[in-house]
């Protein structure tokens, strides 16, 4: 169980928080609100391979 919230740590960050750091001198709160966003995309549009979903 510990791996895959790992995978899921390491997913976030390569996908979001490493092309949005210049985001936080903004401040936290946009940023935050981007990676909800984000994360509500990630659930429930993004394709994901193991659940064989598609790509349309």
């Amino acid at each position: 169980m510990n791996g895959k919230i790992e995978r899921h740590n390491r997913t976030i960050q390569e996908e979001f928080v490493d092309w949005h750091l210049d985001d936080l001198g903004y401040g936290i709160g946009s940023f935050n609100y981007q990676l909800m966003d984000w994360v509500l995309w990630y659930n429930t549009i993004r394709p994901h391979h193991t659940l064989k979903q598609k790509v349309q």
